[in-house]
């Protein structure tokens, strides 16, 4: 991951250099001001790719406070990234094919994917529908509800009361229900 930030980093300053030649671009390190005040477009298409979690929580915020004029535009399947993007927009473009439509997300999906709980984020359908849980995940969720029932209804067994407390485990970060 780090190999990858420091090869974008420094192809970044090296585009930078040719187009507004070494001293612009250097000129601010003079001052113990490491930021590179210049404006232009970056293209990053999926730069989440080979990143832990962490950097790609910090990527964006790094980014724009060392290239403060630059515009990033970045592709990613993360929502970890999304959270840069407090100053600008998250757009969802829709698989080719696929019938969907592409657009901007809303300002209240967007506030859920830059401060909310990650977990929450995969909820708001920008990267997808079926992103929250697996097919057998959806069963054992299923499970879950019919042995609520049976527990509210009195009709549980010892075993199924044990196997509901489980599955309680697995779908809340609360301690299970008594």
């Amino acid at each position: 991951g780090y190999r990858t930030v420091l090869a974008l980093t420094l192809e970044l300053i090296h585009q930078l250099v040719l187009s507004f030649g070494p001293e612009k671009v250097f000129e601010n390190f003079q001052n113990d001001n490491f930021q590179i005040d210049l404006p232009g477009v970056v293209l990053i298409d999926e730069i989440d790719v080979h990143l832990h979690p962490n950097w790609q929580l910090r990527i964006g915020q790094w980014f724009t406070k060392y290239f403060p004029r630059l515009q990033f535009i970045v592709t990613t399947h993360s929502p970890l990234i999304c959270r840069a993007s407090e100053q600008g927009s998250i757009w969802r473009l829709a698989a080719p094919g696929s019938g969907e439509e592409s657009g901007r997300i809303s300002k209240i999906d967007a506030d859920r994917l830059i401060f909310g709980n990650i977990l929450d984020a995969y909820g708001t359908e920008v990267f997808g529908t079926a992103v929250v849980r697996s097919e057998k995940s959806d069963e054992k969720l299923s499970r879950l509800g019919r042995l609520n029932m049976l527990a509210a209804y009195g009709k549980i067994t010892h075993e199924e009361e044990k196997e509901r407390r489980e599955l309680q485990l697995i779908f809340t970060t609360d301690d299970p229900a008594s």
